[in-house]
């Protein structure tokens, strides 16, 4: 997995990077957030992946270990949008999540460098 030597834990940045690409398919984001009672062993990967590292509720404290810093604000914007939409359906709100999840991974790869492994 990662190997990207600025990071102190470059795997977490590779699963980010996977569970973002997720989240950022509004489509199938919606699909499965849209059935009542609908579950997706993907996205609670998704969900538990960011709820366990922090990476959208204090993303400040992970720059070095997976995150740069110019990828705080990004991920706090994901955090507040998934925390407005957890618990419901309203497409909106999972719309945003999506948004917010494809701005936070255009910035994560803005350099080809920066976690594209």
């Amino acid at each position: 997995m990662g190997t990207d030597d600025r990071f102190a834990t470059p795997w977490l940045r590779t699963q980010l990077l996977e569970g973002l690409r997720l989240l950022a398919d509004q489509d199938r984001l919606l699909a499965v957030v849209g059935r009542p009672g609908s579950r997706s062993e993907d996205l609670d990967q998704v969900l538990d992946l960011l709820d366990d590292t922090g990476a959208v509720d204090e993303p400040e404290n992970h720059v070095g270990a997976f995150l740069l810093g110019d990828e705080v604000n990004p991920a706090w914007s994901l955090g507040r949008a998934l925390d407005n939409a957890l618990g419901t359906s309203d497409r909106d709100s999972w719309a945003r999540v999506s948004m917010a999840a494809e701005h936070l991974l255009e910035q994560m790869l803005l350099d080809p460098d920066r976690g594209s492994e």
